[in-house]
């Protein structure tokens, strides 16, 4: 009303009435294509007009017409004169096309690749949004790159929501599985637009463990069956082929934000990968054919069988990757982690008895042909993961980078729009003061033209770093552009409520993206623990290694240029940690993080004992009998400057672990949000129609029963009365029992009981955490206020932009 700008998504009708301050016989809408619309006349009353010369009142026509937003652009209003030419009603007025996001669906739970048992029942939930609405969500999965089964986990009866929360249960005993074995796994959502956009997950697995793993638990200090084998496999060449698999499946997803030169490097770039992998692989099952150790246990056979299928797989795979079908790679690649993760299974299975059989501190002890494996995968391996850390850690130093210059331009736009908005303030008093005026704001569209660029520069970072978090903050960048753009669009106080809209979105993403640089933190120290935990096992194997040389009396060249080599890595390592340290220290002080003072110590710890240089000059002491002795006792002290590092490096991470907790209020308010949404989402769905489904519906009722439990604790520490939410926990356990899902309306009657008393419980919440001072979680997030409250605001925003009638009007 009184204005003219238009801000809306592609697709949206536009209905203008206009009112002249003349009487004219017709009107027509002017596009900036070229485009002509006629508006049809209403007989409708006509606002008091101003007097002409001859005091003469005149009546006006008012008109009304439509239009679809399809393009940026203007439009204009022109009215027919009596003598049949067409006038300008009014300046052009701008049309701005809003972003229709696409839906976003990540996994809640379990998040992560898991191992899970043959029989057991996993379960995993998905979390979607979308700006209008989320139409379906799909678990999409594949066992052993097989086929893949779709199922549709959430397809809401009603009306769709912004928000969905679905989950899935996956039986794993009825997919009739076993160790080493593997479901591939991903979620997708669509949402309610009308050519559906789709967004996926990145793809998780599932794979199969043995039952009990105790006996993989080794006497601590112990070293690797042979000498060598602490290191063993690790499962890096499983790892590595999982990276392999997410880079095809991510190309698959993406592909139409990558321009077509692009995306073939990608593709070439990953069927190098493979190749790389696929070599390392055959060369490994060579050598142990070679060095005829498969007929010395049942393990190394399997093992030696296992290998050639995996080489198989990948040499598929590749072929698929280099005729630029990605899609047709991630079968055989999956086919080939599950008999790589085979093969690490059975070794690790091996190693672990012959320790339990005494054969793992003393070195040789398992036998030759265990130590023969233990070299052949380590020396494989080895080179594998230093290759792969080169790698991810210039990666991660690109994206960290990335993400502070983000971070940067975000504080700047954050500031522009606290300019803008006092400024929108200003116009909207002037406006109050006079008929005149749209909304004005060319200042506004560009900031909205800025944040789309670092949006969009965001969304890049997030695929090509794979954090999906800063893909949360890319939409988080485009709604507060979208607000900037109505904004402008808008008049009076709906205008600043608008620019308010956009300047909250901008200090949110602000703040995730600088609780995502506090994470670097945790990540680095993570790091760096596990690169000293690296150079703990190296040296314990080194020291196995050099005892065995001097049992045998006579090391070969062979042994001595190992171990060597693996001293020359053990000092490069140390040089990354020393660098990692004082960077995170730097950061930590900078940030007044808690943490800076025991990082500082542990690379001191490293300066001190010279642990870099003592490495460097043991490389000499290697195969030399005359100093066997002052060779064993400065390994000794090497291994003590090592642990001395571990040390320091876990009182950093539990000083920064010791960071002061959240405030336990908002915690419980965001907690029983979640809960809302989790059971709403389950609402939504039909009851139980055959006895799986009554089984997940069973198990998803169970995991919400535990939300629940700990949301009571929450409010227990927030100083909230929990006895009402004790009250759905019991109804919980009602919908727990066989017999409730017998009767599928008292199913839901009892799932609608449970939604609505949630609603209550987290509305109570609200409102005794406003009077605890807590006014701002109202307000932190425009979602949450019901349909009618929010349309009595728009009423109440409109009423202020109208102000008093006036003249001229």
């Amino acid at each position: 009303e009184y204005g003219g700008d238009v801000a809306a998504l592609a697709g949206t009708t536009v209905t203008l009435t206009v009112t002249p301050t003349l009487s004219a016989p017709t009107a027509r809408l002017v596009l900036d294509s070229g485009d002509t619309i006629a508006m049809s006349a209403l007989e409708t009353a006509a606002p008091d007009l101003p007097p002409t010369e001859d005091d003469a009142r005149q009546v006006a026509s008012s008109f009304r017409g439509s239009f679809q937003v399809s393009r940026q652009g203007f439009y204009r209003i022109e009215f027919q004169t009596s003598d049949g030419a067409w006038v300008a009603g009014a300046p052009d007025y701008r049309i701005d096309v809003l972003t229709d996001q696409g839906p976003s669906i990540s996994f809640s739970k379990p998040g992560r690749d898991t191992e899970v048992s043959s029989i057991e029942e996993v379960f995993i939930e998905a979390r979607a949004d979308d700006d209008i609405g989320v139409a379906e969500v799909l678990w999409i999965g594949s066992v052993n790159g097989g086929p893949p089964d779709t199922v549709r986990i959430h397809s809401p009866t009603g009306m769709p929501t912004p928000e969905v929360t679905a989950s899935h249960v996956v039986f794993m005993e009825e997919l009739e599985l076993e160790t080493g074995d593997l479901v591939a796994y991903h979620g997708v959502a669509r949402d309610n637009a009308p050519v559906p956009n789709e967004a996926s997950t990145d793809i998780y697995f599932l794979q199969v463990r043995p039952f009990r793993r105790d006996f993989r638990e080794a006497p601590a200090g112990a070293g690797g069956a042979g000498g060598g084998a602490g290191g063993g496999m690790e499962e890096d060449l499983s790892r590595l082929q999982r990276q392999i698999i997410a880079a095809s499946f991510n190309l698959v997803r993406d592909r139409t934000s990558y321009t077509p030169e692009t995306w073939e490097e990608n593709v070439v770039s990953i069927a190098l990968s493979q190749q790389r992998l696929r070599e390392q692989v055959e060369t490994l099952a060579q050598r142990i054919v070679n060095r005829g150790i498969t007929g010395a246990d049942e393990s190394f056979q399997r093992i030696a069988e296992a290998l050639p299928r995996a080489v198989e797989a990948m040499r598929e795979a590749e072929d698929s990757l280099r005729a630029l079908a990605p899609g047709g790679a991630i079968g055989p690649e999956q086919r080939a982690l599950r008999e790589l993760q085979k093969a690490e299974e059975t070794y690790e299975r091996f190693v672990s008895m012959e320790q339990q059989r005494g054969g793992g501190g003393g070195g040789g002890g398992a036998g030759p042909s265990a130590e023969d494996l233990a070299d052949l995968f380590e020396l494989e391996t080895d080179q594998l993961r230093n290759q792969y850390e080169t790698v991810q850690q210039s990666r991660q130093e690109t994206a960290d980078q990335a993400v502070d210059e983000s971070l940067e331009k975000l504080r700047e736009l954050a500031r522009r729009q606290e300019q803008e908005l006092e400024r929108q303030r200003r116009r909207a008093a002037a406006q109050r003061e006079s008929a005149t005026g749209g909304g004005g704001g060319e200042a506004a569209r560009e900031l909205a033209d800025e944040a789309e660029e670092a949006a969009r520069r965001l969304e890049r970072l997030s695929r090509e770093s794979g954090d999906r978090s800063l893909e949360d903050v890319s939409r988080q960048l485009q709604q507060a552009a979208d607000d900037m753009r109505q904004a402008a669009a808008s008049r009076g106080s709906a205008g600043v409520a608008e620019a308010q809209s956009a300047l909250r979105r901008l200090r949110d993403a602000r703040e995730q993206l600088e609780d995502a640089r506090d994470d670097r933190l945790e990540r680095d120290v993570a790091e760096a623990r596990r690169q000293a935990g690296e150079l703990e096992r190296q040296q314990r194997d080194v020291t196995n290694r050099m005892e065995a040389m001097r049992r045998a009396g006579r090391p070969s060249a062979d042994q001595i240029g190992r171990i060597r080599d693996v001293k020359e890595s053990m000092a490069e390592r140390t040089e990354e940690v020393l660098q990692k340290l004082d960077q995170a220290a730097a950061q930590a002080r900078r940030d007044g993080r808690t943490g800076a003072n025991e990082l500082e110590e542990a690379a001191e710890t490293i300066r001190d004992t010279q642990l870099r240089e003592r490495l460097q000059y043991s490389r000499g002491l290697v195969g030399r009998p005359d100093q066997a002795d002052y060779a064993e006792a400065f390994e000794n002290q090497t291994s003590q400057a090592i642990q001395s590092l571990q040390n320091r490096l876990e009182e950093a991470a539990q000083a920064i672990r010791a960071q002061p907790d959240g405030d336990p209020r908002e915690e419980a308010l965001e907690s029983a949000r979640d809960l809302v949404r989790s059971l709403e989402s389950m609402e939504q769905r039909q009851g139980p129609t055959d006895p799986n489904d009554a089984r997940r519906m069973r198990r998803e009722v169970r995991e919400r029963a535990g939300e629940a439990r700990a949301l009571a604790e929450l409010m227990e520490r927030a100083g909230a009365d929990p006895s009402e939410l004790e009250a759905m926990i019991d109804a919980m356990r009602a919908l727990d029992r066989d017999r409730t899902y017998s009767d599928p309306q008292e199913v839901l009657r009892l799932r609608s009981e449970l939604v609505e008393g949630m609603k209550q419980l987290e509305f109570r919440l609200r409102r005794e955490l406003a009077a605890a001072g807590e006014e701002r979680l109202l307000m932190h997030r425009s979602g949450d206020v019901p349909e009618e409250y929010r349309a009595l605001v728009e009423e109440y925003y409109r009423v202020l932009s109208r102000g008093a009638p006036r003249e001229g009007r």
